[in-house]
């Protein structure tokens, strides 16, 4: 079964201790993986595309899928900083 988890709003370093706390409970709690919504997502920084690939790269590397929904301003800043969020099987 695959979990989701839901932001929205600022996701910058004043929330990343929250969002990292919500993304390990999910995370135990995802045996076939993840779904992150971040549709409604407003303001990002680095701290919050780093936890996304650090819950990305976790995933991937037990054999769970990994999803997302982006919001246009996380779609800016993930081309900015040269990631790759895209799904995972």
């Amino acid at each position: 079964m695959t979990a989701n988890v839901t932001f929205s709003g600022s996701c910058t370093l004043g929330e990343a201790v929250a969002v990292q706390d919500s993304l390990q409970a999910v995370l135990r709690d995802a045996p076939a993986g993840l779904l992150i919504d971040c549709s409604a997502v407003d303001t990002v920084d680095v701290s919050f595309l780093q936890l996304l690939a650090a819950a990305r790269q976790q995933l991937g590397a037990s054999g769970r899928s990994f999803a997302i929904i982006m919001s246009e301003p996380l779609k800016r800043a993930v081309e900015r900083a040269g990631l790759s969020l895209e799904a995972t099987a």
